[in-house]
């Protein structure tokens, strides 16, 4: 493997984040389950694939079909559809071309539309974000500022932080008007672009084809380290947190280091002190 510093060198050449973060809630005391989940990523060092279509933006990854071609362009569009997704001759292409399809763009879109919800269905997502400050995201993913925000180095584990980075704007455009356009550079683009409303999360994403709903294991020094938030001062709650990170350092992996977030003495940037 290539060695951490000039792996961090290609991180920052490519404009990816030194770090990058993962906001939680921190269950209620009584919440085995919750807690169970924190184990996995503290203890287990395993992040939650989700699939794309359980995520909490019902607009992300939606993409319309909206056939422009019709008759004889179409056939070729969709013939040459078939040749690159299965790599087949040209012969073997058109005698899969449906006439009905042809004929019907309509149905062409419905099916592509299905196509599209099963890929949703099989496609893993583990979203980060590049700042640990920001405060509508303390409110809206760590309960309130009373959660805990992790923070994970990418250039520690590269295979598991293969990440992509969002992009937003005031109007997307995920429509697909030709077959010609269903490339996976295509397809990545449309998928990691949000509206201009969530700009202020800064999200990086790691995308896996076939990997949803699993558990995704990354090297135990890629965690490096846990804030706590703003109003993160439940006695029971920091317990369990303890006993938590006890039973990482029982199994002799790397700690993180340990910071709470307090308020700026002037403006509304969060500021993040060391713990000692």
């Amino acid at each position: 493997m290539t060695p951490l510093l000039e792996r961090r060198r290609i991180f920052a050449k490519s404009g990816q984040p030194r770090f990058v973060y993962k906001y939680r809630v921190l269950p209620k005391v009584d919440d085995s389950a919750g807690w169970q989940r924190l184990e996995d990523i503290v203890v287990r060092n395993q992040l939650w694939m989700a699939s794309a279509d359980s995520l909490n933006d019902p607009f992300d990854f939606s993409i319309h079909y909206k056939m422009s071609e019709k008759g004889a362009a179409l056939r070729r569009s969709v013939e040459h559809y078939f040749r690159r997704e299965n790599n087949i001759g040209s012969a073997r292409a058109r005698t899969l071309v449906r006439s009905d399809l042809i004929a019907n763009p309509k149905l062409l879109e419905r099916l592509l539309r299905n196509a599209h919800e099963r890929f949703l269905r099989q496609l893993g997502v583990c979203s980060f974000s590049a700042d640990p400050r920001v405060s509508r995201l303390w409110s809206h993913y760590s309960n309130d500022h009373s959660g805990i925000c992790i923070q994970f180095d990418p250039s520690r584990d590269p295979r598991c932080f293969v990440l992509h980075r969002m992009t937003y704007s005031k109007e997307p455009k995920r429509v697909i008007e030709s077959l010609d356009q269903l490339d996976h550079d295509t397809n990545l683009r449309l998928l990691m672009e949000k509206e201009e409303q969530w700009k202020d999360e800064r999200e990086w994403r790691a995308v896996e084809i076939g990997n949803a709903n699993i558990q995704r294991g990354f090297r135990p020094d890629a965690l490096t380290g846990i804030i706590l938030g703003l109003r993160c001062r439940d006695a029971a709650i920091l317990d369990i947190l303890a006993k938590i990170l006890g039973m990482r350092q029982s199994k002799k992996f790397p700690m993180p280091e340990i910071y709470q977030v307090v308020k700026p003495d002037v403006g509304t940037r969060l500021r993040l002190l060391r713990v000692p």
